[in-house]
């Protein structure tokens, strides 16, 4: 049975559980060293470097300049393979006991790894601070709720400021570009720079409630977990 200060009970049993995420079960923990955070900061800084010869082509309308960007841009994919390489082996060397659910390809985060380790770390800080099922739910409902209302608020601007600018910028490009080729490359690389930054802004925008989301995934799981039901008992 919840005593009767629930609010206070439950928001303080969510930020507990918060800085128990961070400190222990976040990507940067569980997958970087110090050497894989400059290097993937050197590949980031080299990738926007490479967009900027591939910008000043549109105005010069230089082959040249495209193919410097087009260089630079493949370097830093080359660096990125590296890198989940590293960080991999790292996660592997720090959780070995997982190694049964690696993924067999290189592109794929080893998202199976970092779930079935956080869920079986929250269970064990479930049960070690005696949350029962009740109060699980209503840490889930609650973070549930919080992370949809944070999404609908901060991404309603992005959306409107997109319909409004991507026609403009179809319109210049299309005037400032004749040669198709160049139009179908520097579509393709403006399309990988889109989607690259547009995760980005939602990792800004939205990381309280994509963290919300996490805890919320975990804490479902977890509370499905046999040796969490029967430790309620």
């Amino acid at each position: 049975m919840l005593t009767q200060k629930n609010g206070l009970e439950i928001l303080k049993t969510i930020r507990d559980l918060e800085i128990f995420y961070e400190d222990n079960l976040r990507n940067g923990k569980l997958m970087a060293t110090p050497k894989i955070r400059r290097n993937t900061y050197f590949t980031l800084s080299l990738m926007l470097l490479g967009i900027v010869p591939m910008v000043i082509s549109i105005f010069k309308d230089s082959n040249l300049w495209m193919y410097v960007g087009l260089t630079v841009v493949s370097i830093a994919f080359i660096f990125t393979f590296f890198i989940i390489r590293s960080s991999r082996k790292h996660l592997l060397k720090t959780l070995p006991e997982y190694d049964s659910l690696l993924n067999k390809s290189l592109l794929k985060f080893e998202e199976d790894i970092l779930l079935a380790y956080r869920v079986d770390s929250f269970e064990t800080e479930l049960i070690k601070k005696n949350i029962d099922t009740e109060k699980t739910k209503l840490i889930i409902d609650f973070l549930s709720n919080k992370s949809e209302t944070i999404k609908a608020t901060r991404w309603f601007p992005i959306s409107v400021s997109t319909i409004i600018f991507f026609p403009i910028w179809s319109e210049f490009v299309g005037v400032q570009i004749a040669n198709i080729i160049t139009l179908i490359i520097l579509s393709f690389i403006i399309t990988l720079f889109v989607l690259a930054f547009s995760q980005t802004l939602k990792s800004l925008l939205w990381s309280e409630a994509l963290r919300y989301d996490q805890l919320t995934r975990i804490l479902k799981l977890v509370l499905n977990s046999e040796t969490y039901i029967r430790s309620q008992n």
